[in-house]
């Protein structure tokens, strides 16, 4: 492929709000977004904001009640916004997740993307770290059931991957929290242990905030401050937002809305095989269900409850059927790697093992038949 002249574009944002609990991470990000919406509404565009919700609903919090919507849907722009400004409650539309496994974010994602949102909040990707179903507990499931931790990253780094891949990839602006830790060590100092403390860092894998456009780190008394930023004179490394919102959002929308309108690009993944029915609650936990069995005889055992949801629901037979042998695939791959790497193991172990027995023959025999009894056990080690 040859080189050719680049062009500034107009971009879509990648902001991650980070904060510890009580920070304001959710008002934060919602109210981002809300000062992006209506900047995208003063255009013509329709400025919809999606929220996917981690926190047992407590984003509806911050949403309007039917009468708050009803009102603000009846607005112009300017009084619209004016509303959101005066009440502090946001035009949100929300989907629940109750299991965080990275996939399922992705397919949060993509929903979003192909229903039209301009605006995708994920609050917080915390969970798809150390959620139930998340990186973490996923890892500790493939080591219970005989797996190494070595094996164990050789299947949660891909899932881990196309998270990323999902979020960077989205035609949505997308704005999303993280959670964050206190982090504490136990030195020596005269002698005596002594807690010290090493500061807060997010919850998520290592490495993962240098993936956004813009990171903010709000603290306890909701000021947040840019921690990472590529807007190059409009945003600077160690800026300050107290309470980040109408300002911040109207800054990004100025910079990612800078340049050339984007060349055309691939559409959103197209959906699933779906019908009115596949939003059954039966139907969503048979998929998760699907993407989370960790292994072969797991995903079977599902064969008969599947077999009952497709006769209650038979467009969704194709889409069950394509996920299950995809996600027997993958199990059968996994173990045939896991096996070759056990195997590839084992000389090395045998040679230890051999270079063990020569040690001991190698003893005085005769020292009240130490060396022998030694030997023998080793033997029969080896025989087990």
């Amino acid at each position: 492929m040859a080189f050719k002249p680049a062009y500034r574009e107009q971009v879509r944002l990648r902001l991650a709000l980070m904060g510890l609990s009580g920070s304001g991470k959710t008002m934060s990000s919602l109210a981002t977004a809300a000062s992006l919406s209506y900047e995208i509404r003063k255009r013509g565009g329709e400025g919809r904001i999606a929220v996917v919700d981690t926190e047992r609903e407590s984003v509806k919090l911050y949403a309007m009640s039917r009468g708050e919507r009803r009102k603000y849907d009846a607005m112009s722009v300017d009084d619209g916004y004016a509303l959101i400004k005066q009440i502090r409650k946001f035009p949100i539309d929300v989907d629940l997740m109750t299991s965080f496994s990275p996939l399922a974010y992705v397919d949060k994602i993509n929903d979003a993307a192909r229903e039209g949102y301009d605006i995708t909040v994920l609050d917080s990707i915390s969970h798809a770290w150390a959620g139930t179903g998340g990186a973490l507990e996923r890892k500790g499931k493939i080591e219970d059931r005989g797996g190494n931790s070595w094996t164990a990253w050789r299947t949660i780094t891909p899932e881990h991957n196309a998270f990323v891949d999902g979020m960077l990839g989205t035609p949505s602006h997308l704005i999303v929290t993280l959670r964050m830790k206190s982090q504490h060590a136990m030195e020596l100092e005269n002698g005596k242990q002594k807690i010290v403390d090493l500061g807060i860092e997010e919850i998520q894998r290592d490495g993962l905030r240098y993936e956004f456009t813009l990171v903010g780190q709000i603290d306890q008394d909701h000021v947040m401050t840019v921690v990472k930023t590529r807007l190059d004179g409009v945003i600077a490394n160690g800026d300050r937002f107290d309470r980040p919102g109408d300002e911040f959002g109207r800054r990004i929308y100025g910079w990612v809305n800078d340049g050339d309108e984007p060349a055309p690009k691939v559409e959103a993944p197209p959906a699933p095989a779906k019908s009115t029915d596949s939003v059954h609650p039966d139907v969503a936990k048979l998929y998760m269900d699907i993407n989370q069995a960790e292994s072969v005889p797991r995903l079977q055992a599902l064969v008969a409850f599947m077999a009952e949801l497709v006769k209650a629901h038979p467009a969704i037979a194709n889409e069950a059927k394509r996920r299950y042998v995809e996600r027997k695939a993958k199990l059968n791959k996994d173990n045939q790697e896991e096996k070759e790497y056990i195997e590839s193991k084992q000389p090395e172990e045998v040679a230890a093992r051999e270079h063990a027995l020569r040690n001991v023959r190698a003893l005085d025999a005769g020292a009240s038949g130490i060396a022998l009894d030694i030997q023998q056990d080793i033997g029969l080690a080896l025989d087990d």
